[in-house]
Parts: structure tokens; sequence; C-alpha cells
């Protein structure tokens, strides 16, 4: 089956999963919900805690508190206590996730209350305390309502009940009193389309504020409703709630209001065709949905807060300036009260998931679905079935299941890196299902196609392209197409020395025995290692490292190469003497970096080569081998690739025909294991080439003197020899930089 079927048949396969999977997404069907529900509050437990401010801290109403000062709920006095002691503490703000809709329980009778304050005025002088406090229970919801007046920072908590059904009797869309309707969002603009409703905001049927005289007397109300998503989990806070046709801000909202001393007006709620567009304070947009829903960042599991047990502040047994400037969230949290709830971080107390809203308030510190969550959620879809339709068909089995693992795990750590570091919540379930499905979908398919396929290619194209490049083709069948991709690749040039008088001198049918036993030889050593036999030009051979095949030891491989074909040369070159051909000695250039490489020519003939700037550096560093009497030059480039592993030693800085910049070049001359043979001679050399670029001609004279009684034939000990002498009778212009042009190629 051509590679044009196998990718439509998979595009086809992939395509009618994503639709499929879209047409899922729209029907939300329970059991998926749920999964991705789940696997949002893991992404909690993979980010791991993050530290909260210092500014929220919660006066717990627990089991300590409880045992201490008795049962509850307490005695209004004991609230008042707590907030004289709070306003003390010097906290600027105390909200109560508490409301006080009935009148305290057990007052005291007018004759219980006059023996007690009998008890407490018969010893002289009058103890006006104990007087006051026998006054506040005959009268407690009045001496409240003065401490709240006189503290000014108390907000009280109320609810709205959210459906018709929850209502007591008599209490359904009853008025609100002016001093609670007065604290609805100041400024809410209405939607552009005259007919639109807000049908996705939360409607209240009824509310339960705490009693008048105190609900008047605090410094604002606010509604501290939660309620869980369809798995019993709380994730979203309700920021807005509407109730006969005001928008009413919850507790949270108020608390940051008179913490941030905000004006009135500062609070805009812009609304849409469908609800909620965006709702923003002083300016700063906070990402509700169209419901007004906040998703609530949590910062970590139960006790990330700072809990102070109320018996403890009472008895002042914390240090006042615990509380100063601070948020104090009054609440309880002992297990018998039931004000517990099901989070991401499992069971967690009312107030502390408040405490959690107020400190991602605070801070800015959001999580939210996309802007156009649903387009998004669908692009990705449709993106992924494009994406796995391209290159899933044409890919052999383990790439393919390399790649899905890759894209899964990739789109997974994006999804969890997002969550973590971006605060966006993007679908995980529907794309990660998706990929495993069209996986498993083409590679059923393709189990039944592919193998055919194959063969027919290997069977094509065996008989003349190598080994590698066939099963780079077998791979990527749409290599076959004209075209290249830009690599970092090695290429090496090698070529015979005065060929052309050699091919003189023999006759055609020894030329031919000739050349086929020297390219035989060194094709073997370049194959051995890896390389792709580029091409032959006349006695010439382009080598390249790491096409088609990638290999990051590319550098390595060619250089190695380098140094077993100048050692086999030596062994030709005996079976040459046999048989009367002539000595012969070779240049070697090597080169690394970004080259085109893939199927260059016409549509009736393509050759799979290199090509680049980088390809022709390295013919030139071939030609180059003749200047300094070497075997082989390497280029700064691929000097740094394979420093560790090899001997070379600095040849010069030239300026090649053709490039404007200078290259610094090396003489690659042994493995690493071998430096002690040449340790003498580069000592001499080295300090010659640094007196000779210092323009001290004399004394690298005497330099690379002593480099030659160590090796006589030493080529470019003899070279700069021989410069030096040239330049200590006739020295190099004022602005010499040592860069040797060639106009040669």
């Amino acid at each position: 089956m051509s590679g044009r079927k196998t990718l439509c048949w998979g595009c086809i396969i992939s395509l009618a999963i994503s639709l499929g999977m879209i047409g899922l997404y729209l029907r939300h069907p329970r059991f998926l919900e749920v999964i991705e529900l789940k696997v949002f509050d893991l992404r909690f437990r993979w980010r791991g805690c993050i530290r909260p401010g210092a500014e929220v801290v919660i006066a717990a109403i627990d089991q300590k508190s409880i045992d201490e000062l008795g049962r509850w709920p307490w005695p209004r006095a004991r609230m008042r206590s707590l907030v004289e002691e709070l306003k003390r503490s010097g906290a600027k703000v105390v909200a109560f996730d508490i409301t006080f809709p009935s009148p305290e329980q057990d007052p005291l009778s007018a004759e219980e209350y006059a023996l007690e304050l009998v008890r407490n005025i018969v010893d002289l002088p009058l103890d006006r305390q104990k007087i006051r406090k026998a006054l506040s229970r005959l009268n407690p919801e009045r001496d409240f309502s003065l401490a709240l007046q006189k503290a000014g920072n108390v907000i009280l908590g109320m609810f709205f009940f959210l459906s018709p059904q929850e209502v007591p009797e008599g209490k359904r869309l009853r008025p609100m009193p002016p001093f609670l309707s007065s604290q609805r969002y100041p400024l809410v603009q209405p939607p552009q389309s005259p007919s639109a409703s807000a049908s996705l905001v939360p409607r209240g049927y009824g509310f339960e504020a705490s009693l008048d005289i105190l609900a008047s007397s605090a410094l604002a109300n606010g509604y501290f409703n939660l309620y869980p998503d369809f798995d019993g989990t709380i994730r979203w806070a309700p920021l807005i709630i509407e109730y006969q046709g005001n928008y009413y801000p919850s507790l949270d909202i108020q608390v940051i209001k008179h913490y941030w001393d905000l004006r009135r007006d500062s609070i805009l709620v812009q609304m849409g065709d469908r609800g909620v567009e965006s709702l923003l304070i002083e300016g700063i947009p906070i990402p509700v949905d169209a419901r007004g829903h906040l998703l609530i960042n949590y910062r970590g599991p139960h006790d990330t807060f700072a809990h102070y047990s109320v018996s403890d502040i009472l008895a002042r047994r914390i240090p006042a300036e615990t509380f100063r400037d601070k948020i104090v969230l009054v609440g309880t949290t002992a297990v018998g009260i039931y004000d517990l709830r099901y989070t991401p971080y499992k069971i967690m107390s009312g107030v502390e998931i408040h405490a959690n809203i107020l400190d991602s308030l605070l801070h800015l510190d959001f999580l939210s679905l996309p802007r156009h969550y649903f387009l998004a959620d669908v692009g990705i879809l449709l993106a992924f079935g494009l994406l796995l339709c391209l290159f899933l068909p044409l890919a052999r089995p383990l790439v393919g299941l390399g790649l899905t693992a890759a894209l899964f795990t990739g789109y997974a750590a994006l999804s969890q890196y997002l969550f973590t570091f971006r605060g966006v919540w993007i679908n995980l379930v529907y794309p990660l299902a998706q990929i495993m499905i069209i996986f498993t979908m083409i590679s059923l398919y393709r189990y039944a196609t592919e193998e055919r396929e194959k063969r027919r290619i290997k069977n094509s194209f065996e008989r003349y392209l190598a080994p590698a490049l066939v099963r780079e083709l077998i791979k990527n069948p749409q290599m076959l197409s004209l075209g290249g991709e830009r690599k970092f690749l090695t290429v090496l040039f090698s070529d015979i020395r005065g060929f052309t008088s050699i091919s003189e001198q023999l006759q055609p049918e020894a030329l031919v025995l000739f050349l086929n036993e020297y390219m035989s030889t060194m094709s073997g050593i370049i194959l051995h290692y890896s390389g792709f036999l580029d091409k032959f030009i006349g006695d010439a051979i382009m080598a390249v490292y790491c096409a088609p095949i990638s290999r990051q030891d590319h550098a390595l491989l060619a250089c190695q190469t380098a140094l077993d074909m100048r050692a086999a040369l030596a062994k030709i070159n005996l079976r040459f003497q046999e048989k009367n051909f002539p000595q012969i000695r070779i240049g070697i250039g090597i080169n690394s970096g970004e080259m085109i490489v893939g199927n260059m020519g016409s549509r009736e003939r393509m050759d799979y080569t290199v090509l680049g700037d980088n390809v022709n550096l390295a013919s030139r560093l071939e030609g180059i081998t003749k200047v300094y009497g070497v075997d082989v030059v390497i280029s700064e480039f691929t000097y740094q690739l394979v420093r560790e592993e090899f001997i070379a030693r600095e040849l010069d800085r030239v300026r090649v025909k053709g490039k404007t910049q200078p290259v610094k070049i090396y003489e690659l001359m042994a493995r690493r294991e071998e430096a002690a043979q040449l340790e003498s001679l580069l000592n001499s050399y080295n300090q010659g080439l640094r007196a000779y670029q210092d323009q001290q001609w004399e004394e690298g004279i005497r330099r690379f003197q002593q480099a030659l009684q160590i090796c006589p034939t030493d080529g470019p000990s003899k070279y700069y020899l021989d410069r030096c002498r040239q330049y200590q009778c006739f020295p190099p212009v004022s602005d010499w930089d040592g860069v040797l042009t060639l106009t040669a190629k």
C-alpha cells in the first residue's frame, strides 16, 4: 500500500475519532467528567503546597475551645469578648464564617437577672464590670451589637437559599433589608443585548442573615455559600449571587474590599448575554466564569493556615501582635459541629476554604480556565487529531509508540506546568483518551497493511542505496520527495594527492583496479563508523555523519574514520608496491556545523546529499592539508566536539576562498591514549607557534628547529620555520592579525 494511501486512511481514522471525542465532550458524559475532576484534584498534590501569605489567620472554634468554654453555640457575651479582644489586638478585619439568625436561646429571666445583679453588687465598692456582664446576659443581642459598632471591623456571614425547596416557610423571596441591600455590587454593567439574561448566575430564593440588630451594626455582611460539584467536592467559590434583581458579593469579596480600604464604587461587574463577562476590583480582573464562580487555588491541606484556638485568644495566651493588621477569620473547625467539606485535599473546614480564597485574592494568584475554554478544548482535540494523522500512519511502530508516549506525557506535563506555574486548568482526560484511541486504531490498521509496504520499499531500493538510507526510507517514505532539512552534521572529504599524474602513469584497466582497491578499503572504514557515503568524485570521497541517522557522536566518528583511513593507507601502499602501482598520500578535511540534508535534484533523479557553507569549508580544509604537509585537518568547530578524545594541535587561523571570517584549524594527530609519544614534539611546536603569533621570529625559529630535531618530517614545523625566516627578513604590516588568506580552493 502506498504511503499516500496509508496517510489518507490514517487521517480518516484520526479525524473520525477526533470528531467522536468532540461529540462526547459536547455531551459531557458523567464518567469522563468525574475522571477529569479527580485528575484536577491530583494536580494540587503533584504541584505541592504553596506557602500562604501572613495576612490571613483563623480564630478556630475547635475542640480545645469547646472543651474549655462549653458546647457550641456560645453565649453572645463570649462572642462579644472575642470581638473586643481581636480589636484590642489590632486586627484589621474580623470576618465571621458564622451567622446569628436567632436570639440567644438561654437568656436569664428577670428574676434570675435580679439575683445575679444582687450577687454582683453586695460587695462594695460596686464592681461595674460584673454589673455589665449581668446586664449583657439580660440583653445579649444589644450588648453584642454595641461591641460590633465599637469595633468597626467586623464582617458577619449570611447565606442564600439557592433552590425553592431549601427555603423555610415564610422566608421565600422576602425583601432584603436596606442595610443588607445597600451592600450589593454598586456597579453592574448590564448585557449589551436587551433580551439577554444572566441565566448562569446563581439565583437566591431566600436568605438567612444575622439578626437585624447585629447585621446592621456590623461593618458589612457577606454570604459564605459554598456548594460542591456533582462528585461532592468543593472546587469553586461563588463570588456573585443574584437576589431580586440585585447582585451580592461574597464574604470573601467583602473582606478584600475592607482590608484594602476600597471605595464602594471600585468593584465593577460586567454582565454578558449568558452570565458574567468580568469582575473587576480596582481595575484588576478576577477570573470568574460565566456563573461568577472562581476556581479555588488551594494552598495546601488542612492546617496550612495559622490556627489559633478561641479559648487561647480569650485567655490572652497568644501575643497580641499576632493579629495586628491581619484578617482574622472566625469559624468552626471542631468535628462535632459538622462544618467540614470535601476538597481536593480531602476534608477541610469551611473557614479554611475561605482562607484559601482570600489568600488567592490578596496575592492575585488564581486558577482559571483558558479564555474561551470551549474553543480551546475543541481546538486541542482537532489539533491532536491532525497531528496524529500526519505522523502516526507513516511512523514505524516503535517510533509511533515513542512519539505517542512523548505526546501523551508531553501534554500531561504541559497541563501540569500550566496548572502549577500559570494557574491555567486545561482539559486533560479528553485529549489523552483521544491520543490513546487514535494510536490503538491506527496501529491495528497498520498491522494489517504496513509490513507489505515496507517489503516493497526495501526490495525496490536496497539494490542501489546504502542500507542505512534504506532503513530510513522505510521509516520515512516521505524522504522520496524533493526537499531537505537543516541539521548539525559532520562532513569528511578525502582526496588522493597528485592523482592526475598517477592517472597518466596507469593504463585504464589498471587505474580502475587501483581506484577500486583504494575506494573499497576506505569505504569500508567509513561504513564501519556509521558514515553515509555521499558520493565519489573521481578519486575524492565525501562522507557525512549524523545523516540520515542522527548521532550525537558524529564528530568523534568522523575523526576515528580519518585516523583509521590514514593507518589503512600504509597497508594499501604495501599492496600497491607488490602490484607496481604508485605509492600514494591522502589529505582529509573535516568540519562540523549546520547543513541542509535531504533529497536534491529532479523528480526523475534525486540525490540524497548535503549542501551549505559548512560542506564547502570541509572541502577547503582537505585542500589545506597540502599547505601544512599534514594528513588530516579539522576545523575549530569539530575540535570543540572531540578535544577530550583526540590529540590535535593548532595549525593556523585561515581565511579560505569564499569566506570572510577566519577559521582556526587544527591537525588531527592521534587518539588521546597516544599523547605520551607526541608530548615533546607538541611542547616545542606550541612554544614556537606562540612565538610566531607574538612576532618573536628568532625564538620561533629556535623552537621549530627543536621540533624538527625531534621529528625531521614534521610538516607544520617546516612551514612555520620558513615563515619565521621570511618575516624576519620582511616583517609583516603593522596591523598584521596573523590570519592567512588562501586564494586557491
